[in-house]
This record gives C-alpha cells, sequence and structure tokens, in this order.
C-alpha cells in the first residue's frame, strides 16, 4: 500500500526548510532563508553570517586558505621585459593613441 504525504506533513517540511535555525530565533520566510556553506543549515537575514550563527571558525579558515592559494598563483609573466620589447610595445601604444586622435578629429570636422 502507497504511503500519501498529508498537507500536515508538507507544511512541517516546509517551515523546516524556511525557518532560522539559530537557537531562540523563530523567523519563517518565504524566500529570505539562506543556506549557510558551513554548516548546511537556513538561517533568517539576521543571524545568516557564520560568525553570528556560529560557524565564524570554519569561515575564517576558508577565507585563510583561499587567501593562500591566491597568493601562490602567479599574476604576471615570470621574466621582466627587455628594453627592446618595451620600446617595440611604446611604439604600438603611440601609434595607436594617434590612430584615435585623428580618428576622434575627423568625427568632430564631419
Amino acid at each position: 500500500m502507497e504511503e500519501r504525504i498529508t498537507d500536515k506533513q508538507l507544511d512541517a517540511l516546509w517551515k523546516e526548510t524556511h525557518r532560522c535555525h539559530q537557537p531562540g530565533c523563530t523567523s519563517v520566510s518565504l524566500l529570505t532563508t539562506l543556506q549557510c556553506d558551513h554548516c548546511r543549515e537556513y538561517f533568517c537575514t539576521r543571524h545568516q553570517l557564520p560568525e553570528v550563527h556560529g560557524c565564524g571558525g570554519a569561515a575564517r579558515q576558508q577565507a585563510h586558505t583561499e587567501f593562500k592559494r591566491d597568493q601562490r598563483q602567479p599574476t604576471g609573466s615570470a621574466e621582466p621585459m627587455s628594453d627592446q620589447q618595451r620600446q617595440v610595445l611604446q611604439s604600438q601604444l603611440r601609434s595607436n593613441i594617434k590612430a584615435k586622435q585623428e580618428a576622434r578629429k575627423k568625427k568632430k570636422k564631419g
């Protein structure tokens, strides 16, 4: 025999996922409960920050790990640019600037 879920059970399930899990908070909301990335519980907007509901240590550890990872990744080329490469790039930049200035002058006249 198939067991059917009653409206009362559905309401209880809805309230479980839409109520704040901070002890002492009775907030129930349609749209503003947010799930914590660390403990996977749902919290209202007042208790959504990990530091407020008790996941501050986990959030701090995650931020520290991400910071260290970002520090290890190189941001540019490993070798400095030679004088010849620098001169070529400066020449290209000057010619691009000159071309754009000429194009603006033509627009103003036309």
